[in-house]
């Protein structure tokens, strides 16, 4: 069995006030990547693929990034502008009572027991087991939007998302919560 022993990632440490179940998942999600094998094209959804291709070696984290903002506006319930995994604008005054959309980080302070019931919970569907762990122990920033049961949002969720820097990599997670008959776009 081999694994990627050469890559610029490395185990995550400790964000400092987020829960310990947190930093844990992060912990274990890099166990996990670095003892499993890299993707083979003996798996069907690797069958025809490139893998000099999926080498990661040649990326790492990325720096700060510096971006013109777009402007806000009220056509949106929500908007949120990340770069490079590191939030530089948000407004979410715009939200129905009982809706939470927040940061990642500021989730996993305010509404910790929520977000760990719903992180990673459902199957991953990012093409192989090593690339969502590299995922989960590298995560640091996203959005979490949860919408109470009956509540409708009627105006969008704006999240953007810039990458920028010679290989670099980020790692950003939308979580959405709905309850029954809410809607949310």
């Amino acid at each position: 069995m081999s694994t990627d022993t050469t890559t610029h990632f490395s185990a995550p440490t400790d964000i400092v006030g987020a829960p310990a179940w947190f930093n844990t998942l992060r912990a274990a999600s890099w166990q996990d990547y670095t003892l499993t094998p890299e993707p083979s094209r003996k798996e069907e959804n690797w069958r025809f693929a490139s893998l000099k291709k999926a080498n990661n070696s040649a990326f790492g984290p990325a720096s700060e990034l510096q971006i013109s903002l777009p402007e806000t506006n009220d056509d949106f319930a929500a908007q949120f502008v990340f770069a490079n995994d590191r939030l530089i604008a948000a407004n979410n005054a715009n939200l129905p009572d009982g809706v939470i959309c927040l940061s990642l980080a500021d989730a996993l302070t305010e509404h910790s027991d929520l977000v760990e019931k719903h992180l990673f919970k459902s199957p991953t569907k990012l093409g192989s087991a090593k690339f969502a762990a590299l995922h989960a122990s590298q995560l640091t920033s996203g959005l979490f939007i949860y919408v109470p049961a009956g509540v409708v949002v009627e105006k969008p969720i704006e999240v953007n998302h810039w990458s920028g820097g010679a290989n670099t990599s980020t790692f950003p997670h939308t979580l959405i919560v709905t309850e029954a008959n809410s809607h949310v776009r």
